[in-house]
């Protein structure tokens, strides 16, 4: 069954940032590539080192990956990029990173929690001086129909990025720093993925842990354009064929009544 995370190609994906929620990620470089931003969870950059162990890098949101990128550093090429389809022309782009699962392949349904691998150097750690730039570091692109710029459209776990480059919440805007804190986290977000966002439950669209005659409801509002989101629309694909409608709302009815298993 497929893992989606949309309702209308209008309706963004709920996304977290790409690493474990309690977890704060030092933000290290704005725009670049296409409106590529740089994250870092280590306080110091380390280049002796290629690969930082101690944090996995993680989907922004569920769905299914649809490219692995191999490149020639270390010996031999390792897969060092993924792009994941989160449905509805949204993407995401993860690179520089290394120890990627044997079990992350084309055509791999992905959730929040999927270990894509460690962020790393692999790729590309020094600038064009040959100067440690920032240490092993996660790539990471937002796209819409296939371009970067869709990061601007997103919200990510209550976090705005403007046009300056600048991550917002609560008042509060950070901008690339190589020295500073590490203040960027899922802690708080607004979905309840705090630590760990809600596993994938089939038509369990509220979030609320069962799948119900409510949830068939809400998928039908939404369908209808009467319901703006789903707390959970990763769940809302019933019947895995990549769209979400009132075919979904019936197969979720069906099974809140015991009358079909999902």
């Amino acid at each position: 069954m497929a893992i989606v995370a949309h309702v209308h190609a209008d309706s963004p994906p709920t996304f977290v940032w790409p690493w474990a929620g309690s977890e704060g990620w030092r933000y290290t470089q704005s725009f670049h590539v296409d409106h590529a931003l740089d994250f870092q969870p280590q306080i110091a950059a380390n280049c002796d080192d290629p690969v930082d162990t101690t944090h996995t890098v993680r989907p922004a949101a569920p769905g299914t990956v649809v490219e692995v990128g191999v490149r020639g550093a270390p010996q031999p090429p390792l897969p060092v990029s993924l792009v994941i389809d989160h449905g509805g022309g949204w993407s995401s782009y993860y690179t520089h990173l290394a120890n990627v699962p044997s079990t992350i392949e084309v055509g791999s349904a992905v959730g929040y929690g999927t270990n894509l691998g460690n962020p790393s150097c692999y790729g590309g750690c020094t600038s064009e001086s040959g100067l440690c730039a920032n240490g092993r570091h996660l790539h990471f692109q937002l796209r819409r129909d296939g371009s970067g710029s869709g990061i601007l459209a997103a919200t990510v776990c209550g976090w705005t990025v403007g046009a300056d480059g600048g991550i917002s919440r609560d008042g509060e805007t950070y901008y690339e720093d190589l020295s500073g804190p590490a203040p960027i986290a899922n802690t708080g977000c607004p979905t309840g993925k705090d630590t760990e966002p809600p596993p994938f439950v089939a038509g369990d669209v509220s979030c609320d842990g069962d799948t119900s005659s409510i949830d068939a409801l809400m998928v039908l509002q939404a369908d209808a354009g009467l319901l703006a989101s789903l707390p959970c629309p990763h769940n809302a694909d019933a019947n895995g064929d990549g769209v979400v409608n009132a075919v979904d709302a019936l197969a979720i009815l069906q099974h809140a009544a015991g009358l079909l298993v999902l």
